[in-house]
């Protein structure tokens, strides 16, 4: 196993099932059948290949003005907040991973998949079913084509589309 690997490990053998209760603003919305603060989704393997499980210790934090609809999934982080700024408008049946840092004034139109560690800034547009791989880091005013795969970072002020990404052109 490489060192990253054992660390991993020896954090999820430590890890613990206790969480800080979530922080969702009396002026957000939201919709039935959603989870916030559920546990995420991590494993460690084990020296044999035992998958063990990582608790989840952290929380969600939900601002102002943000609406979350139907059968959208927030997950707490490992550690420290999984955040929502502002504003955000959240279809139906989007996944929002551990530990992700959404800014302000986005819009995810249904089942768009935002995985762990992602940091998206301010004012961005995702069409549906756009996947943002793990800890990529997203600028302000971009718009994301209907079925992008966003694998790398990306600056302010483009039209992605495409699987993997590509920009299209400039936005403005």
């Amino acid at each position: 196993m490489t060192e990253k690997e054992l660390a991993r490990l020896e954090f999820a053998k430590k890890s613990v099932e206790f969480w800080p209760p979530n922080e969702i603003s009396p002026k957000a919305k939201i919709h039935h059948l959603s989870v916030i603060g559920g546990d995420g989704f991590g494993w460690a393997r084990d020296t044999d290949g035992t998958l063990i499980k990582v608790n989840h210790a952290g929380n969600v934090t939900i601002c102002d003005y943000v609406e979350v609809r139907a059968f959208v999934t927030i997950d707490r982080a490992v550690n420290g907040t999984t955040y929502i700024g502002e504003g955000n408008k959240i279809d139906n049946h989007v996944h929002v991973a551990h530990n992700a840092k959404i800014g302000t004034w986005n819009t995810f139109a249904n089942g768009c998949c935002i995985e762990g560690s992602v940091e998206i800034e301010h004012n961005n547009t995702f069409g549906g079913n756009v996947v943002v791989q793990r800890k990529v880091k997203i600028g302000s005013n971009n718009i994301f084509g209907s079925g992008c795969v966003v694998t790398k970072d990306v600056g302010d002020n483009g039209v992605y589309v495409g699987n993997p990404a590509r920009k299209l052109k400039d936005n403005g």
